[in-house]
C-alpha cells in the first residue's frame, strides 16, 4: 500500500520508521478504568460530560454556570469520543494517548531531520521513558494535546523552503490558533520562544499568502467560538478568560521564586539532564544554521518567558 509524503517521496505503510514505533504500544496496554486524577482531570471530565448531557457544545460549565476560565478545546474533544465511544474511563483517554503518539513521530521526525534515524530513535525513547511525559499521557487534560500541537508546529516550520511551497507552509501557520483553542493564552509562550528563528531563518513566511492563510484558518475556529460565546452569555461572562491570565500572571498559590525550572526542569530529566550539559555547549559553539534556533535558542527562551510567569507547576 502506497502513500505520498509531503516532499513527494513515496514509501510503504508499514516503512521502518512505523516499524520502529512498535515499542510505544505499552503506552495502549496500561488503559483500564480508574477514578479521574484531582484536580485538573477531573475538571476537564465534568465539562466534557456537561457537553454530551446537555448538548450545549458552546460553554465549559461548571454545575450547569457557564464558566469562561479556561478555553474548550480539549473538552470538545474529550466530549466527541465520549459522545463515540460512550462515557468510559477509556473513551476520555483517547484524546490524550493520541496526542501522545502525534509527540513521538514529530520528536522523531524533528531530530531524523537534523541528526540521523539512530539519535532520532534515542530521542524519542527518551521523551517515551520520562516519568512525566508517561504521566500526563494518560490524564485527559490540555498538556498532551499542547505538546503536540506544538512539536507540529516547529516540524512544519523547519520544513518550509523557500523554493517548495507545500502543505508545511500552511500547518505552520495553523498551529497558533488551534493552540490557543487548546490552552488558552499560554500558547503565546511558545509562539514568542519560536519568533527568532522564523526571522532569523524563515523570514519569506511573512509574504507567503499559503502561511497567511494558515493562520487566519487556525484562528478562524478561536473568533466564532468568542463571538458565539458573547452573544449568548455576554462580554463580561467571556471576559473570564482575560481575568484567568491576570491571576496567573499575579501572585498565587503557585507562585514560585525566579529560578523554579532550574532546579524543576534538571530533576524531572534526570539522567538526561547530564548529558544535556555538553550538548547545549556544542550547539552554541558550533551550530550556525537552523539546529541553533530549534535546539538551543527555541527551549532557552521559552525557558525564560515561563520563568517571568508568575504561576509555576511541573506540568508548565
Amino acid at each position: 500500500m502506497k502513500f505520498v509524503r509531503f516532499g513527494g517521496r513515496q514509501g510503504t505503510f508499514f516503512s521502518k520508521e512505523i516499524l520502529n514505533f512498535l515499542f510505544v504500544i505499552p503506552l495502549f496496554l496500561s488503559i483500564c478504568s480508574r477514578s479521574f486524577m484531582a484536580h485538573d482531570e477531573g475538571y476537564y471530565i465534568l465539562q466534557s460530560r456537561a457537553i454530551v448531557d446537555s448538548g450545549n457544545w458552546l460553554a465549559p460549565t461548571s454545575w450547569g454556570i457557564p464558566v469562561f476560565d479556561r478555553s474548550i478545546g480539549v473538552q470538545w474533544i474529550i466530549a466527541g469520543c465520549q459522545k463515540v465511544f460512550g462515557y468510559t474511563s477509556w473513551s476520555s483517554h483517547i484524546p490524550s494517548l493520541v496526542f501522545a503518539l502525534v509527540s513521538l513521530f514529530s520528536t522523531y521526525f524533528l531530530a531524523k531531520r537534523f541528526f540521523g534515524k539512530q539519535l532520532a530513535m534515542t530521542s524519542t525513547g527518551i521523551l517515551l521513558l520520562s516519568p512525566i511525559f508517561l504521566d500526563y499521557t494518560h490524564l485527559a487534560t490540555q498538556d498532551m494535546p499542547l505538546l503536540a500541537i506544538e512539536l507540529v508546529g516547529i516540524y512544519s516550520l523547519v520544513n518550509v523552503e523557500k523554493e517548495k511551497v507545500n502543505l508545511y507552509y500552511l500547518f505552520s501557520g495553523m498551529w497558533m490558533g488551534i493552540g490557543f483553542l487548546v490552552k488558552g493564552f499560554m500558547i503565546f509562550l511558545p509562539i514568542l520562544a519560536i519568533i527568532p528563528f522564523i526571522f532569523w531563518t524563515k523570514r519569506y513566511l511573512l509574504s507567503s499568502k499559503l502561511f497567511l492563510a494558515g493562520f487566519i484558518i487556525g484562528w478562524i475556529p478561536v473568533t466564532i467560538w468568542i463571538a458565539l460565546s458573547v452573544h449568548e452569555y455576554g462580554f463580561e461572562v467571556v471576559s473570564e478568560l482575560f481575568g484567568k491570565l491576570i491571576y496567573l500572571s499575579g501572585d498565587s498559590t503557585f507562585s514560585e521564586g525566579p529560578f523554579y525550572y532550574l532546579w524543576n526542569i534538571p530533576l524531572f530529566t534526570i539522567p538526561w539532564c547530564f548529558f544535556s550539559i555538553n550538548s547545549l555547549s556544542y550547539g552554541i559553539r558550533n551550530w550556525r544554521d537552523e539546529r541553533l534556533f530549534v535546539f538551543v535558542v527555541y527551549p532557552l527562551v521559552l525557558t525564560v518567558l515561563l520563568c517571568c510567569f508568575k504561576t509555576k507547576t511541573t506540568y508548565y
